[in-house]
């Protein structure tokens, strides 16, 4: 399914994640129980609209609190402003966003055309797994350091 849009991931880090446990809304704007694949522009107005109460109480929500939500919600947000998604694909249960960025001259792999690399999407359901943002971001491979921030 296309999708275009304004805002998304500047720079471009993949993170790598198991499959998602959460709660089964909109929100989690990951692939909808047909496959289809909830277009960009909707996932950004799902998660700017999403609320604390859509996840609390849910099964492999381990979100904190209210704080700590808004928190994971502006994360995601942020993590999606000042590009552009031309295409976006299912992937083994998660969805993969094709960014436009400058420096990718020979384009993505795979599925994404020329001047786009594949990226991961991040969704509040994601996030919501753990207590905090911090919390998500300090998972590691053997629980070691925080994976490495992209320079700008």
């Amino acid at each position: 399914m296309r999708s275009r849009s304004g805002p998304l991931l500047a720079a471009v880090c993949l993170i790598a994640l198991g499959g998602c446990a959460g709660p089964s809304t909109a929100a989690s704007s990951g692939p909808s129980p047909s496959g289809a694949v909830v277009p960009f522009d909707r996932f950004v107005a799902d998660t700017t609209d999403s609320t604390y109460a859509q996840y609390a109480g849910k099964a492999g929500v381990q979100v904190k609190d209210e704080g700590a939500f808004r928190a994971m919600r502006t994360y995601v947000l942020s993590r999606y402003a000042d590009s552009q998604v031309p295409t976006s694909y299912a992937d083994n249960g998660a969805v993969v966003d094709c960014v436009v960025n400058a420096s990718a001259a020979a384009g993505g792999a795979g599925r994404c055309p020329a001047g786009s690399v594949p990226v991961r999407r991040i969704t509040l359901t994601d996030l919501t797994r753990f207590a905090t943002v911090e919390d998500f971001l300090a998972k590691a491979p053997g629980g070691g350091q925080l994976p490495p921030v992209p320079s700008s």
